[in-house]
């Protein structure tokens, strides 16, 4: 893979890894604002039933939680905003210049004739394979 390709993978790994710890947070944030929330009102409602300084206390700390997940909730939003797009691998290697994608043009051969070997094929014999290492192609003539 080239390098641009590495770091385009990179790149949208790491944003994806973003986008899934930030809505991660904001479930969590919601779930602990909804459940303590719940709870707060519960409380607040048998205040007037049995001791009043428990369920103060109780309601504190349910009112607490639930407060925490709002503030949760909130961070994950400011977190979502800050996370800038990266489109999709193919996305991004498409919009990169031919120069920037090709390793090598193809007009232009790696080596000239002269300078390339050719393989030994079945059935030839130790003096023609000696032959094949000469730098003269033997099809030029």
């Amino acid at each position: 893979m080239s390098e641009q390709r590495q770091d385009a993978a990179k790149n949208r790994q790491d944003y994806l890894l973003a986008i899934v710890g930030t809505y991660g947070m904001l479930c969590i944030g919601l779930g602990f604002a909804v459940v303590f929330g719940i709870l707060t009102l519960v409380c607040a409602s048998m205040c007037g039933e049995g001791s009043i300084g428990i369920s103060f206390v109780a309601m504190a700390i349910t009112g607490a939680l639930a407060f925490s997940g709002i503030h949760t909730i909130r961070t994950a939003n400011k977190r979502a905003a800050n996370i800038t797009y990266v489109p999709p691998v193919r996305e991004q290697i498409a919009v990169l210049p031919a120069e920037a994608i090709l390793l090598r043009s193809s007009d232009q051969p790696g080596a000239t004739p002269g300078e390339l070997l050719r393989a030994v094929r079945a059935g030839e014999t130790a003096d023609e394979a000696g032959e094949l290492l000469r730098a003269e192609s033997r099809t030029t003539k």
